[in-house]
């Protein structure tokens, strides 16, 4: 990343078994993995993301070849919007689901095809005494057949 402002962002590795992919995090920036030349593994970047700062700590997966992002923070707020990739237009289109669930740490299961939660953590720093954030101790699962927790 050299002098760029991501180069104290992480990068994140996502993989499935037929997608490898890298995630600047904090900024929805994706690069998809497009083999090798050489000694170098070669990876383009696919999305067209413009803002930045919005997706914090959300968690990357890849379902059935979809590649989808849930939750995470930003603006000021957390979110529990789940959010897939749209390979037409490069762009993160909203995905509508039954409720938000709060969350900036969950879990994908391939064999399950869900996504699961142990907690949710909903943050509003605009509302007064809610900069630490509510926590609400309860286990949730997202089925990604039904888009519903």
């Amino acid at each position: 990343m050299g002098n760029s402002m991501f180069q104290s962002n992480a990068q994140e590795l996502i993989v499935s078994d037929s997608i490898i992919l890298i995630n600047i995090s904090q900024t929805g920036f994706l690069y998809e993995y497009k083999g090798m030349k050489e000694d170098q593994l070669l990876f383009k970047r696919i999305d067209k993301t413009v803002n930045i700062n919005y997706n914090i700590d959300c968690n990357f997966f890849i379902d059935k070849g979809e590649i989808y992002s849930l939750g995470g923070y930003g603006f000021w707020k957390s979110n529990g919007s789940l959010r897939k990739f749209n390979r037409l237009d490069n762009e993160w289109d909203i995905v509508p689901i039954n409720k938000e669930v709060f969350n900036s740490y969950s879990w994908y299961s391939k064999t399950q095809n869900a996504v699961y939660s142990p907690f949710e953590r909903e943050i509003n720093a605009g509302v007064a005494n809610q900069i630490k954030g509510i926590v609400r101790p309860f286990v949730y699962k997202l089925s990604l057949r039904d888009k519903k927790w």
